[in-house]
């Protein structure tokens, strides 16, 4: 559902872990209702994947529920890095922003490796969120998230307008970059 790469050329990749696509008949809701559960637990094909270049070599590592390294990673939807390279996935049933180490771990909490959350495992969250699209980081580190999905967007009476409308911003959570974002992200 998204792809970011890191100052390094790193590429990560958020994979919704939704392979199946719809029968016939079936509604595109009814398809992303029945996989996400009304709490995102049935999501277990979620993943965070980097994909990293070493000469001519190429390591896949993925990072998901199915390894059992993340409980709150539930259909990530989009994928940014900041400028110290660690990662934001916004988490479209999660309702959540989750932050995750990035391959430069000198920017993480001590003993945190490439991979794992530097957010609480669940992500970061509050009542106002609700299904998360997209997610960028601004010159300043504040990571933007688009709050923009409802569900009822589905039923016949909002066929004309099929998502939310709010955009909420976590203040200084990220790292800064460097904007436009051409090519990799790089610190100011």
């Amino acid at each position: 559902m998204g792809i970011a790469t890191d100052s390094v050329g790193n590429v990560w990749v958020a994979d919704s872990g939704v392979l199946d696509p719809p029968c016939e008949g079936t509604s595109t809701a009814d398809m992303i209702t029945e996989d996400i559960g009304d709490d995102g637990a049935m999501n277990t094909r979620a993943a965070v994947t980097l994909i990293r270049h070493r000469g001519a070599n190429r390591e896949v590592r993925t990072f998901g529920k199915e390894t059992g390294t993340r409980d709150g990673l539930r259909l990530p939807w989009s994928i940014a890095v900041d400028g110290n390279d660690n990662v934001f996935v916004a988490n479209f049933a999660g309702q959540t922003l989750m932050q995750l180490c990035g391959v430069r771990t000198a920017h993480c909490p001590p003993g945190v490796r490439t991979g794992d959350p530097i957010s609480p495992d669940s992500g970061y969250t509050f009542d106002g969120l609700v299904r998360n699209t997209g997610v960028q980081i601004d010159p300043s580190g504040n990571v933007w998230l688009a709050n923009n999905w409802i569900l009822e967007a589905f039923e016949d009476d909002h066929q004309n307008n099929p998502g939310g409308h709010e955009l909420v911003v976590f203040i200084g959570l990220a790292a800064p970059i460097q904007t436009p974002l051409i090519g990799p992200p790089l610190q100011p």
